[in-house]
């Protein structure tokens, strides 16, 4: 079964706070911040994605699982 989840205000401040302390780090990661943001904020452990890289940096700063396929 696969839920479709909102993205909410809250995610959008969320994603803002991941999105810019990264791009201080100097890694950007434009959109994949939003989608951290509502897997956070819905209590999801992990995301499964592609772009492992981007959610790598997203885990060292979340601790937000990421799983590849």
């Amino acid at each position: 079964r696969l839920e479709v989840l909102e993205f909410r205000y809250v995610d959008a401040l969320k994603a803002s706070e991941i999105g810019g302390t990264l791009l201080k780090n100097g890694n950007m990661v434009g959109a994949d911040a939003i989608t951290a943001a509502i897997a956070i904020n819905n209590g999801c452990e992990a995301v499964v994605t592609r772009n492992k890289q981007h959610f790598e940096w997203i885990r060292d700063l979340t601790g937000l699982e990421v799983e590849t396929y």
